[in-house]
């Protein structure tokens, strides 16, 4: 992880992804949750994500869409980016803030990472989403991902208007 910086973290967020392996058709019961993962690389193929798509079974409000970042030549993986839906408030250091009440996206700090700590401690909320699909679609569209219409043709379907 030397050399990282926030405009690297930014840059790893932002650059041009294709699905690399692409997600199961149906999500997977699994725990309490409904699942499903992919696997991206970047357009130069310099690097090499992960993403995790999770739905609460029980309550479809709480869900979580995360870019994971796949270190080089190590075994470290640094969560960049997730989009989450309302899960309730917490009442510990990495979660004083309510943001969790509503839909908000937690966003690697490089402060955070140099300290060891929570890598997604910061959070701003969001109008971006209200939905798990709409969440997908605002996540998809953030990342960067290429062709991602092929694996998920319902969410470009959605009559959204495009928010950052």
């Amino acid at each position: 992880m030397d050399g990282l910086t926030q405009e690297h973290i930014d840059q790893l967020i932002a650059c041009c992804k294709v699905i690399s392996d692409p997600p199961r058709k149906e999500m997977v019961e699994d725990r309490g949750h409904k699942r499903n993962d992919m696997r991206l690389i970047s357009e130069d193929e310099r690097y090499a994500f992960s993403v995790f798509m999770r739905v609460n079974s029980k309550f479809q409000e709480n869900f979580s869409i995360g870019l994971v970042y796949l270190v080089p030549d190590e075994r470290n993986r640094i969560d960049l980016l997730r989009c989450n839906g309302p899960h309730g408030e917490h009442a510990n250091d990495f979660h004083a803030d309510s943001h969790h009440v509503g839909c908000h996206v937690h966003v690697a700090k490089f402060e955070t990472l140099e300290q060891q700590r929570f890598p997604l401690l910061y959070a701003e909320t969001t109008k971006g989403y209200a939905t798990y699909e709409e969440a997908l679609r605002y996540f998809l569209k953030r990342c960067n991902i290429t062709g991602w219409e092929k694996h998920f043709p319902l969410i470009e379907k959605l009559p959204l208007f495009d928010k950052p």
